[in-house]
């Protein structure tokens, strides 16, 4: 029925409203910044097959020196975070593209929905009068997508290499956030984080069977180690709803349409 069809429509709609607005109506950002020329490492094993069980992407101990808060309004203010530590872990390796492909060579990663601390950020800091010692700053976990990948890894034009995830969701440390005014919740998060690899060829060793797909992407993808990170940042934006909130309100709001239907078009 097309008058049932239009009522859908504006329902989904409400959907991308609600789920969007409510972040857009608080702009606050939350920027970790990550010390240049620091220790703690960024490795990858290296893959013969995608998808292998232990192929995963790892950051270990990178050093954070302070976090940035820039408000809707105002100036930003930088923090100094003591003994700051980054360690993260991604899903599995998912493909690779060969070097000379457009956009250069890139390590492709999954998420994992059933780690939820496949990132985490421990330290201490001073906000005012919060004294927060030796706690966790942020916890959360990359979302398992599909396509596009969450994480991925490419040179960079530092004649270096960055980590680049796209998407992570995270709950903050309660007297941060409070310290700050900023809500508690569910935060979404990115990062970029620069290092330096010993391994600059990457198809170096990459065996000769490896498959391609007709899409260009590799399923297998060579090992790289860096212990020698260039800086990089970890920013967030204030609480969106978790994905299984979104779904929830998409189906409350689905079935108000249809009680909707019945109401104003009958059974």
């Amino acid at each position: 029925m097309r008058i049932f069809g239009s009522v859908r429509f504006y329902v989904l709609f409400a959907v991308v409203l609600l789920t969007f607005g409510a972040s857009a109506g608080n702009a606050d950002t939350l920027i970790f910044n990550v010390t240049p020329a620091s220790t703690g490492s960024v490795s990858f094993a290296g893959a013969t097959t995608a998808d292998a069980a232990a192929a995963s992407l790892i950051g270990t101990n990178i050093q954070v020196q302070s976090l940035t808060f820039v408000p809707t309004s105002g100036p930003a203010v930088t923090y100094a975070v003591t003994g700051g530590l980054l360690n993260f872990t991604s899903g599995n390796f998912s493909g690779s593209l060969d070097a000379s492909s457009p956009g250069g060579a890139v390590w492709f990663f999954d998420g994992s929905d059933t780690n939820p601390s496949a990132i985490t950020l421990t330290g201490s800091m001073t906000i005012g009068t919060t004294v927060i010692t030796n706690a966790t700053l942020l916890s959360g976990y990359f979302p398992d997508l599909t396509n596009p990948d969450p994480i991925s890894v490419r040179p960079n034009a530092l004649g270096a290499f960055t980590v680049a995830a796209g998407s992570f969701f995270d709950q903050k440390n309660s007297a941060m956030v409070a310290a700050l005014n900023m809500p508690g919740g569910t935060y979404l998060g990115n990062m970029a984080i620069s290092f330096d690899s010993s391994n600059t060829n990457p198809w170096l060793g990459t065996p000769a069977n490896c498959l391609v797909e007709t899409n260009g992407e590799r399923d297998c993808g060579a090992a790289f180690h860096s212990t020698l990170i260039k800086g990089g940042t970890i920013q967030n934006t204030p609480p969106v709803p978790e994905p299984g909130t979104m779904l929830l309100l998409g189906t409350g709001l689905l079935s108000l349409g249809g009680l909707l239907r019945r109401k104003l078009f009958g059974a």
